[in-house]
């Protein structure tokens, strides 16, 4: 990698960028440009992998809905029975 990387080449190879080989060009990339590149996870959470899978695939995210709804469901049959003044075991 050149050191004189101009921003243009730069952003057109970060819009396209689609193996591994990419994206260490563009890391390498930043650094030069920038300095020192430091990484940290999405959301600053390290166990994400669940999050970023749901969000890429639809199929994940359909079924994360369905069992959204499924939950919101169950904690409202709940809430209108702590209402009612029942207890958790009678709420059907």
């Amino acid at each position: 990698m050149s050191d004189n990387i101009d921003q243009a080449t730069f952003a057109k190879r970060l819009w396209s960028a689609k193996t591994i080989a990419d994206v260490d060009w563009i890391l390498a990339g930043a650094e030069t440009m920038y300095g020192p590149v430091t990484t940290k996870p999405i959301g600053d959470r390290p166990n994400n992998s669940g999050i970023i899978r749901v969000s890429s695939d639809p199929m994940l995210a359909l079924v994360e809905r369905i069992t959204n709804a499924i939950d919101a469901c169950m904690e409202l049959r709940f809430a209108l029975a702590i209402a009612a003044d029942a207890t958790p075991w009678r709420c059907r």
